[in-house]
């Protein structure tokens, strides 16, 4: 049997073992949803053809025509029955059916967009147009809108558009943060849900995650479009992250270019795995299949295979010489790799072994399977509507010879990216009107080459006119080539703005103009000539051995320009400062004078973290005895990153999530309740009651002089970043920003204090942290406003214009005097009722401050 009979066998076979095949319309990745026979379709976007491809004989079975080459890339989605040519820049969608292997007719569901995406559901497609925010569901079948299409968002952020397995599309504003759902036409809607520009939302399992990287956190959604659980994942604001969810379970991977990293994060079990090292800068949506996950790298062709259970990589494959922009495709267990702009595909399994396959035949210009097209589909460039015909193989158009002129009697050339370029970059060329006859290239440089598609890139600076040839045609097009962009340092970042020395401060930096090949980071005191030894990476951590000034430097390279940047900034001391009518401050001891960065007073004694983690008591009573509260239990002196006390008893919370509290117990205050002693991130105290919060953004409470007083509100119960502890009521933060105050329900005071739970519209979003005070509320936006409500008896919202326009970073409540703002800038301010005790704010204490703790009636910073 010859080659193209046993293809046209291969073919029939496919055809009849895919009739009554039974597909599920959740997705397996976004891109290549196709057959579930270990077949896949897979896009040649240069040919304007979907090439199906037998993933265990590693041969391409049949091919169809789906558009023009020149209508720009494409992508294949799949729903039950059928697998969808997506073209995002025309706005064009076309449906393969899995049985006939035929195209049907191409639509365009929302007009000529540049921007649409298609997404299935169990029963419909969803189309939607990410620049204007429309919306419109389509028939299945026939791709018929089943409603007229409607504007659900301003316009819709590109990377934030989903779907769940009930059916629901998932959109978040681009411009307002706004997360939408919508399912038969009805519309739910949360404000300021997330961060726009900086959210992801993918499926995962039966529900949609979300990823907010300039909160650094990760959510699975509710139906109601609430937070279940979240987690914290290693990303920041500027990090480079692409992610999807796992098909089964709620799990989301990340692979994240900045860090050079992947982390999977178990959003059901609210906790991340560390992040694995990867060498990519330029690292594509993992891919998972059977507890293992494939993470592409464009900037160098290749593919990392990760093994979930032991976190470690078990394989780093080339699949492509250089460069490239290809897709990773799961079909019924079979992993393909596609090149999408030219004729490479390939097999990969999870063992690493690699078959490389070619979708078409690029030399002789001839597709090398049959094509399998009954009815051509129409052509959706040409305005009157005729039928754009199968692409004839080789000797096999009527009344035309393979290689005759006639074969290229409409030669053109088309250019990718574009016509204009850097110095180096390559270009895709390729030759269309040439039918099956030789395609010769001359590119004006001192280089040529042969093919329908080819490869080129100018080292040198001009204007280059390409030539193609083939028979007796002649095309010609020009390539402007620029000098390669010189790559710039935007802006450095770390962890800590104001770190104490001791501790571990995490740098990072935004590149623009290119993706760098090298990193080198460098240290230098002030006042020293040394640098220490470089560190190379995306991602720098130093821990500084002492306070003073430093500059950290940063050098990249991007092929072989080079860009510089620096950042001078101080180390603090660490030291506590106290002042106020009762000010022991000369009396503290010396463990309080150096590498404090955080402290918590209970009136009667002093909690202080210390930037290695440990913890210290201090407190004596009137007979010179420690008191109890400051005597920290032995697995809680260490690893802390949280601390809190109260009159009476303490709090810590180790890095760990264990949780420990100590001290006097008479309204049960240090008595944790079952399963809260674990997976804690913070706790706020007050009086003889106790908060704490999850790494799942629960809150949970106890003690306090009510019964009720520790009923926390279902609103408040879940997606909460941060807590304050009130000596009547309490308050909580929503991951959308969003204040949440409540009081108990039999208090004894509820008309005084009901003014402090009607929060007001300011602080329902950008809050990042609150207190409290008697009768006063607070709130600190991410823009550094102090927003104030409740009682003001003792002038607490009266905020002066100077605290408003200092851009605070942290607040502390003070008893019934003056209130404490650290400014961004390091200085102290304060307002409220003046106690004529901090008119005179100690030097030492005013300036260069990291921390302030509220301690009534004595003031604290730390420098």
């Amino acid at each position: 049997m010859n080659r193209r009979a046993q293809w046209l066998a291969l073919g029939l076979a496919l055809v009849t073992g895919l009739i009554g095949a039974a597909l599920t319309g959740y997705p397996e990745n976004r891109v290549g949803l196709h057959t579930r026979s270990g077949t896949a379709w897979l896009a040649s976007a240069g040919t304007g053809r979907l090439t199906l491809v037998d993933g265990v004989s590693g041969e391409p079975a049949a091919q169809v025509p789906v558009g023009r080459p020149d209508d720009g890339p494409l992508e294949v989605i799949r729903l039950a029955g059928a697998s969808y040519a997506v073209r995002p820049t025309s706005g064009t969608v076309t449906r393969v059916d899995a049985a006939t292997q035929r195209a049907g007719a191409t639509v365009t569901p929302l007009g000529r967009t540049g921007s649409l995406r298609i997404l299935p559901t169990d029963h419909q497609l969803y189309a939607v147009d990410t620049e204007s925010g429309l919306v419109g569901r389509l028939d299945s079948h026939d791709l018929h809108a089943v409603n007229p299409a409607g504007k659900l968002v301003q316009a819709a952020a590109p990377d934030a558009v989903a779907t769940d397995r009930a059916g629901r599309l998932w959109l978040l504003d681009q411009r307002s943060g706004e997360l939408v759902w919508t399912r038969e036409g009805h519309r739910g809607a949360r404000p300021a849900a997330a961060t726009a520009g900086h959210t992801l939302l993918h499926p995962a399992g039966a529900g949609v995650a979300l990823l907010d990287r300039a909160r650094g956190v990760a959510e699975l959604l509710s139906r109601d479009g609430g937070v279940e659980r979240s987690v914290r994942p290693q990303v920041g604001p500027q990090d480079a992250v692409t992610a999807t969810g796992s098909p089964d379970s709620e799990r989301l991977l990340l692979a994240n270019s900045s860090r050079q990293s992947f982390q999977l994060c178990d959003l059901r079990a609210a906790q991340c795995a560390a992040p694995l090292p990867l060498t990519g800068t330029d690292l594509g949506a993992p891919v998972e299949l059977r507890e293992h996950v494939l993470v592409p790298d464009y900037a160098s062709g290749r593919v990392w295979i990760i093994d979930l259970r032991s976190m470690r990589v078990l394989a780093e494959r080339q699949l492509f010489d250089g460069p490239r922009r290809f897709e990773l495709v799961v079909s019924n267990g079979i992993v393909f790799y596609n090149d999408p702009l030219g004729d490479q595909a390939g097999v990969l399994s999870l063992d690493g072994e690699v078959r490389q396959i070619a979708k078409y035949d690029r030399s002789a210009g001839a597709l090398p399977v049959p094509d399998t097209t009954r009815e051509p589909a129409p052509d959706p460039g040409r305005p009157d509507g005729q039928v754009m015909g199968p692409v004839p193989g080789p000797g096999s158009a009527p009344g035309r010879q393979p290689g005759s002129a006639g074969d290229a009697d409409k030669l053109s050339i088309q250019l990718r990216p574009g016509d204009r370029g850097p110095a180096g970059m390559e270009f895709t060329l390729a030759a269309t009107g040439a039918g099956s006859a030789e395609v010769r290239w001359d590119f004006a440089d001192g280089g040529t080459a042969t093919g329908h598609e080819v490869r080129h890139s100018w080292a040198a600076i001009g204007s280059f006119v390409v030539t193609a040839r083939s028979g007796s045609a002649t095309a010609q097009r020009t390539v402007t080539i620029e000098p390669a962009g010189k790559p710039e340092i935007t802006r450095i970042e770390r962890s800590i703005a104001r770190p104490v020395f001791g501790q571990l401060v995490t740098f990072t930096a935004n590149i623009a103009g290119g993706n760098p090949d090298s990193w080198e980071w460098t240290v230098r005191r002030t006042g020293s000539g040394a640098a220490e030894a470089p560190h190379r990476g995306s991602t720098f951590q130093h821990r500084f051995p002492e306070a003073g000034g430093y500059t950290v430097s940063l050098t990249v390279t991007v092929g072989g320009a080079k860009a510089e940047s620096a950042e001078q900034f101080t180390v603090a001391q660490g030291r506590v400062n106290e002042w106020g009518p009762w000010s022991k401050d000369d009396q503290l001891p010396e463990v309080a004078r150096s590498g404090v960065v955080q402290a918590a007073a209970g009136a009667g004694h002093l909690l202080l973290r210390k930037s290695d983690g440990s913890v210290v008591g201090l407190g004596k009573d009137a007979w010179g005895k420690d008191v109890p509260a400051a005597l920290i239990p032995l697995e809680a002196r260490h690893d802390a990153i949280d601390i809190a006390a109260a009159p009476g008893f303490s709090l810590v919370v180790r890095s760990d999530g264990r949780l420990f509290a100590w001290g006097e117990n008479g309204k049960g205050q240090v008595n944790i309740p079952p399963g809260v002693d674990t997976d804690v991130q913070s706790v706020a105290v007050n009086q003889d009651y106790a908060m704490a919060l999850k790494r799942d953004g629960s809150v949970h409470a106890w003690g306090g002089p009510y019964q009720t007083k520790a009923t926390v509100p279902r609103e408040a119960a879940t997606g909460v970043i941060a807590i304050a502890a009130g000596t009547y009521f309490s308050m909580a933060v929503t991951s959308g920003g969003k204040v949440i105050s409540w009081m108990a329900e039999d208090s004894a005071f509820p008309a005084d204090f009901s003014g402090v739970t009607k929060v007001p519209e300011a602080a329902t979003h950008d809050v990042v942290a609150v207190d409290t005070k008697h009768g006063a509320a607070f709130a600190l936006t991410s823009g550094g406003s102090v927003i104030a409500w409740g009682d003001n008896e003792y002038g607490d919202l009266d905020i002066p214009e100077e605290i408003r326009r200092s851009r605070t970073i942290a607040i502390g409540m003070h008893g019934d005097n003056s209130n404490l703002a650290l400014g961004a800038d390091g200085v102290v301010r304060f307002w409220g009722r003046d106690s004529g005790q901090v008119k005179t704010v100690p030097e030492r204490a005013r300036t260069g401050v990291v921390a302030i703790c509220n301690s009534s009636p004595q003031y604290i910073s730390i420098t």
